[in-house]
């Protein structure tokens, strides 16, 4: 039986380019709630923007894993959190520095943002659907203690490519990694949504087997390696639906929705 749901949002639970997860994933998530399975939203996205994308429902973000497992909160509050290597993100920022058209954004906990690099008006063309936000451009971060961070790169594929071989070489206290166009989360080496498993084991008391997970990028493998209910959006990777025991719809035809509702009732994600 189903105990705990965790999903990814950006592509798996909301389209890439949507402002509001849909009203009937909404009722999904109070279904789950009103039949005792805590729904976990698990996402490199922040508090902020999570209470954005609900509506500020708090009931659908009072426990969750943000900052791609670096920020966990149960039942609305903190309980852990992991900064950023400081004397790697210095190594970042000077490399982003460097570059035409990047910039290195610090997401602070109660909304808004530092950064440094390229001009606001210098990413217009992809800055608003990439990583919309407010804030500050500062000559350097070194100053804060950074939790979430991403690198904005307005270069094609292969710019893209080639910063991240530079930044790995450089920095192998973080991982960078691809999450959408343009953009690069920015984590500690090693470091994935998985971390947070073993703390709602410890303080839900429930196992693996016991835990969902919906996902659809590389960066939400190790997640769903680690429960016993992984499960793959139609929109999901190649590589993921591998991993994936269950297989739903595609995030933009509400293909977690369906699988909440069905969970709600004591049943499979998906029929087998």
């Amino acid at each position: 039986m189903i105990k705990l749901i965790l999903s990814d949002m950006d592509n798996t639970l909301i389209p890439i380019g949507s402002t509001r997860v849909s009203p009937r994933t909404i009722e999904a998530i109070h279904a789950c709630l009103d039949a005792g399975i805590p729904f976990v939203p698990a996402s490199g996205r922040n508090l902020v923007e999570a209470a954005r994308f609900f509506g500020n429902d708090e009931r659908c973000y009072q426990t969750a894993v943000f900052s791609n497992g670096q920020q966990v909160y149960l039942d609305g509050r903190l309980v852990f959190e992991k900064p950023l290597d400081n004397a790697s993100l210095q190594e970042a920022e000077r490399i982003v520095m460097r570059r035409e058209g990047c910039q290195l954004i610090s997401f602070r906990l109660e909304g808004g943002t530092d950064w440094v690099g390229a001009a606001r008006e210098d990413l217009l063309p992809i800055f608003e659907g990439t990583a919309p936000h407010k804030g500050h451009r500062r000559k350097t971060l070194a100053d804060l203690t950074v939790v979430k961070a991403g690198i904005i790169n307005m270069g094609n594929r292969d710019a893209e490519l080639a910063l991240q071989e530079e930044l790995a070489a450089a920095c192998p206290q973080l991982d960078f990694f691809n999450t959408t166009p343009h953009w690069l989360d920015v984590v500690p080496h090693g470091w994935s949504k998985a971390e947070a498993v073993r703390l709602f084991e410890e303080r839900l008391d429930i196992g693996a087997e016991q835990i969902c997970a919906f996902g659809d990028g590389e960066n939400d493998i190790p997640l769903l390696e680690r429960v016993g209910h992984p499960c793959a959006v139609a929109n999901a990777t190649d590589h993921v639906r591998k991993v994936a025991r269950w297989h739903v719809g595609a995030c933009a035809d509400d293909g977690v929705a369906c699988a909440l509702e069905r969970i709600a009732c004591g049943l499979t994600p998906a029929d087998a």
